[in-house]
Formats: C-alpha cells, structure tokens, sequence
C-alpha cells in the first residue's frame, strides 16, 4: 500500500507566495486518508530554495532514525505548484506503478510533447528531476543524503534537486515522469532563484499538462520513452561537483553519448593544434598505422577542445599534434600503441592511451579549475600558453604537463 508523505516548501517572508501556499494546502487536506501525512515547511529567512530544500530532507532522516512515519514514498511540492485535480489519488496509482523509483510530475523535456503524442506514458531521463511533485521511496531519502555527504565537493553549490540528479547519474537510476504532468508551475511569481530568464531558454512550466482529473489512467499501461538528458550540461557536473576520488569520467561520456564510451575497434584519434592542417604530415602518419588502427582526425585552435572530442569519439589513443614531422616509428611511440609504455610528450607532440589520460584527469583534477577564480572550466579541461620550437604559441592543456614536471599541481 502506498503511503505518501507529502512536504509543501513555503517562503513565509512573501506574501503572495504564503497566500499560494494555503490555497495548496486547502486543495490537499480533503484527498489525504488516514495514512498519508502532510508536513509543512515554513522558510522566514532564506531567498532561494537551497537552504530550505536540503533542510527538508535532513529533518525527513532524522523522522526515518526516528521510526516517526509509516510512510513508504516522500513527496515534494513548493508553494507555487499547480495541481491536477484528484492529485493524492492519481500519484497514488502512479507510485504504484513504479514504485521502486525517482518520479517528477512536471514534464520538462523538450520532447514530452512529442514522446506524448506518439502514445507513451511515461518518460524517462538520466537528470532532470525537479521538486514539482518530486518522489522518492522514503527509505532512499537517508540514502541520498549519506551520498551526498560522501561524494559531493564541498567547495560547489548544489541545489537540492541538483544533488539528488547527480545520485541519479551516478549510481544507475533514472528519473521518470507521467505523460500528462500531475504538476504544473505557477510562473505569476518571480524565481527565488533568479531563474525567470530560463523561460527563453528552457521550459519552466510544464510541456504536457492537462487541467482535468487523470484518476481514470492506468499507469502500468503504455510505453516509457527513453529521452535521454533534459540538461545536457548536468552530465559534466559529475566531475565539477563531486570529490574526484568519486568520478567515473568514463561514465560520464556514456551518460553524455548514450552510448559506450569506447569504439570496439582500434582507433586512433589525431588532433592537430593550429589554424592551417599539414596534410602531407597527416598521410605519412596514417600509411604506417591504417592496418592495424582505425584513424580519425580533427583541426582545431584549441587542444581543450581537441581532448574532449576525442573522449566523445571514443578512440583508444590520442595523438595531439602542433608542428610538423611526428617520428611515429620511434621505439617510444610504438610501446605506447601496443599498450607496453606509458604516455609521450615533447614539445611538439604528445601520445597518450584513454586509460592513462583518465587517470592523468583524476590526479591532477585541479587543472579543471581556472586558478584564478577556482570555478569550473566548462571547457572540461584547464591550458596554459607554452611556447613551441616554431616561435608561436600554442596553448597546452595543463594536465599534460605532469608527465614532464614532477611538481605539476
């Protein structure tokens, strides 16, 4: 039997949103029954909801240590939530239909309307739950927050909803939301947040929202479209805001690509650093490995971005190159193709297996941090200007410096 404890967020300091408040909580009392609970949460002081937020869920594991509820899923709603009607009993059935899961009510998905229309039911993401009708099994509440104490980094602000996305990612779980939404937002009232401005960008409100009772849907029928990531930035946050003894950067390109992070053949990635390419260079290189290694290559101004293509490309090697006249056939480079010697790097070029730049990432993560302003990178990997024997600059991502320097951060 489902039992539903349901938390209403509201920030007592605005008038307009205390009024929404109790116009919420008056619609939610008559369709609760002898087994559901409903706890208000009043926020006299804070602006934004991550304060209150990660606060409600602390005081819901101090009630789980405590033996203090009967309930079996936790429910979250803000004090501008808009509900369907008959909503107790419609999540209700709902929860019964996945009820080992992480459910959002708002359909936030660019493509809900779409998945919708082609007759499913559900939808499913990696991230993008939200506290609109946000569910969880209670006993994953104190679950979620062990995690978040053991594998979140300190020096990063995570929203609350933010924190459970990444959970969500991190270990296997997906979000999933019912086709038409429970839970709509009432945009009347600015953003705690600041976020009015994301209404030009992404949907604040929900895509497939029916005002009418849904009590007579069954929700153990009809399809679950896979629709991948509503944000796609949320998937780099598995490095920017978690301890880097807790990255999988591996799982994170899968996540990011939807797909196995690496090719089943041999390949070989070739990223040359400049404005013009060097054709003649590229054509010796590729005869002495186009037997035994699938080449790829790509041009670009910046090494940062050559790395990340190659992560997203999925070859076994990385070849970064900024000059001509790359000695392939050295003993050095070989070793390093066969998996028999690690990494090379000179000033001209540099030679790397995916393990070992995986690995070279997590040592020397602070190299994804801007050293000035300790904020993320967003470009995924830090640089800095070295000069070349060609009398230009060229910029070098940071990390790979550890294999030259021993007192690299």
């Amino acid at each position: 039997m489902v039992r539903l404890l349901i938390v209403v967020c509201i920030a007592a300091f605005d008038a307009r949103r205390q009024a929404a408040a109790d116009r919420l909580v008056a619609a939610l009392l008559p369709q609760l029954d002898g087994e559901d609970t409903l706890h208000l949460h009043s926020d006299l002081n804070a602006k934004g909801s991550l304060g209150p937020w990660l606060q409600i869920l602390s005081d819901l594991s101090i009630t789980l240590d405590r033996g203090a509820t009967q309930a079996t899923h936790a429910v979250f709603l803000p004090d501008d939530a808009i509900l369907v009607p008959d909503f107790v009993a419609t999540l209700r059935n709902a929860i019964a239909a996945r009820p080992e899961a992480i459910l959002c009510c708002q359909s936030n998905h660019m493509d809900a309307p779409k998945a919708y229309e082609a007759g499913a039911r559900w939808y499913s993401t990696i991230e993008g739950a939200t506290f609109f009708g946000g569910v969880l099994p209670i006993a994953w509440v104190k679950e979620h927050l062990e995690w978040r104490k053991a594998h979140l980094n300190p020096a990063t602000l995570v929203q609350g909803d933010e924190g459970i996305n990444l959970w969500a990612m991190r270990t296997g779980r997906r979000i999933y939301k019912p086709l038409p939404s429970l839970v709509n937002h009432d945009l009347s009232m600015p953003s705690l947040d600041g976020n009015d401005h994301h209404i030009q960008v992404t949907p604040r409100s929900s895509l497939v929202w029916e005002d009418r009772s849904l009590l007579g849907i069954d929700w153990s029928q009809g399809e679950c479209a896979d629709l991948g990531c509503t944000y796609r930035s949320n998937v780099w946050r598995l490095v920017f805001d978690l301890l880097p003894e807790s990255w999988d950067i591996e799982q994170m390109y899968r996540l990011a690509l939807r797909r196995s992070a690496l090719r089943s053949e041999p390949s070989l990635f070739i990223g040359y650093v400049g404005n013009f390419f060097h054709a003649e260079d590229m054509i010796d290189l590729v005869q002495g490995l186009s037997s035994r290694f699938i080449v790829r290559g790509r041009s670009l101004d910046d090494p940062e971005d050559l790395v990340h293509c190659f992560l997203r490309d999925g070859s076994h090697f990385l070849l970064l190159w900024w000059r001509d006249g790359i000695p392939w056939s050295e003993p050095a480079f070989q070793d390093t193709l066969a998996l028999r010697g690690g990494p090379v790097l000179d000033s001209d070029y540099m030679l790397i297996a995916r393990g070992d730049l995986v690995a070279l990432l997590k040592q020397h993560h602070r190299a994804l941090y801007d050293p000035g302003t300790h904020e993320p990178r967003w470009g995924l990997f830090c640089s800095r200007i070295l000069p070349t024997r060609m009398g230009r600059n060229v910029k070098i991502p940071y990390v790979f410096q550890a294999l030259a320097a021993k007192d690299a951060p």
